[in-house]
This record gives C-alpha cells, structure tokens and sequence, in this order.
C-alpha cells in the first residue's frame, strides 16, 4: 500500500529508532541470546488485484528473489525474538495487454508479453516465535516492513523498454513465514523458510529461503 511522503517518512524513522533500541541495549555476556543472519530466497510474484488503468486480459506469475542481513535478539525466555536488518525484495508479475477499439466497440488482443519487475529495498520489524517443544526447531514470523522503491524494468518480448533507479515513494508491506532452524555448532544455525510478501492490494511474492544465522556472545 502506498502512502503519502510525509508518512512513510515518519513510519521509516520509527523503524530505525525502534532498531536502535533493540540492539542496543543487548546486554554482552548475559544469558539474552543475538544473531546475525543472511539469507537468500526465491519466490513466485504476481498483482494482487488488476489495476483499474491497465488494460490486460490476464496476469501470470514471474520469478524473483529476497536477499538481505539482519540482527535477531531474544526477548525473555519463551523463544519469543525480535529481528530487523535490511532487505532487498522482488516483485513482478506478466501480462498480455488488451485494448478497447471505442469507433467498433471491439476488445483487440495482442500477442505481446508485457514483463514488469519491481525491487524494494526494506526495513523489516519481525517478531519470531521458535518451538521448542512440539517440533524443536519450528519457527513463526511475522512483521510489517516499511520499504523504499529502488528500481523498476519493464520488458516486451523479452526487450527491454525501459528502466529506473528512483527513489520516489516509500510502501507498507507484511512479511509471513514458516520455518525451521537447526544448529550445527555452538556459533551456527542453518535455517529454511516459506515466507511470503504481501505490498496490501497491490502485489505480492511466495517463495522459499534459506538462511546461515551466526550466533555472536
């Protein structure tokens, strides 16, 4: 969902204020346990709904990716945690654009593959859930992300139209994820994830990730 300037920019401060309070105020050599993880994930993307100004007779989805770098701390003692970092995220969707031909009142198809890609770059607030009962190693998350547009390609046939670096508006999005996390040292956890990226009707991602999380004491 895109908001007006003068909010997005409130909202993104918040975010960073709130990171730096999170992190530092971790208390070193304590039992409260923080990470530092990066991850890698690839995902299926498509519009969320049609757009009232783009004529096309159907959407498909195309392939992206979510890559970034992020700090978890643990809050208590009841595998509730919290992360932020920074995220670049995909977006894209493929349509056949169709038009309305007004003196014959006839709806004209092409044979044209339209491609749009869209990427984010994000800040995330994630909270976590890990279990260690039922299925140890079982993880929850959920969180809001307030993301910067960076770049946006489109595509016809394969060609390339035309392509942007700006930084023009900010977006709300909602991060989900299912995983599961195993440790394999004293310092390392590997961990895989079915997450999904939801911009609030406008579009959205699903995918899978996979993760190596650092344990710093």
């Amino acid at each position: 969902m895109f908001l007006p300037k003068k909010i997005h920019k409130k909202l993104l401060m918040k975010q960073i204020f709130l990171f730096f309070i999170i992190f530092n105020s971790v208390s070193y050599g304590q039992s409260e346990q923080y990470s530092l993880a990066g991850h890698f994930g690839y995902a299926l993307s498509n519009l969320s709904q049609y757009y009232s100004y783009v004529q096309v007779n159907k959407t498909e989805c195309k392939s992206t990716y979510n890559i970034g770098i992020e700090l978890r701390r643990q809050i208590g003692q009841k595998g509730i945690y919290l992360q932020s970092g920074i995220r670049l995220t995909g977006y894209g969707w493929k349509n056949s654009p169709v038009y309305y031909n007004w003196s014959s009142t006839e709806i004209i198809e092409t044979t044209n593959v339209n491609t749009t890609n869209l990427s984010f770059v994000s800040i995330p607030l994630i909270a976590t859930f890990k279990f260690s009962k039922i299925i140890p190693g079982l993880t929850i998350s959920s969180g809001p992300q307030i993301s910067l547009f960076s770049f946006r390609k489109w595509k016809q046939n394969g060609d390339v139209l035309s392509s942007q670096w700006s930084l023009p508006d900010l977006a709300f999005s909602v991060f989900l994820s299912l995983g599961y996390e195993y440790k394999i040292s004293n310092t390392w956890i590997l961990g895989t994830e079915v997450y999904s990226n939801l911009i609030p009707k406008e579009v959205y991602n699903f995918g899978i990730a996979f993760s190596g999380r650092y344990i710093l004491k």
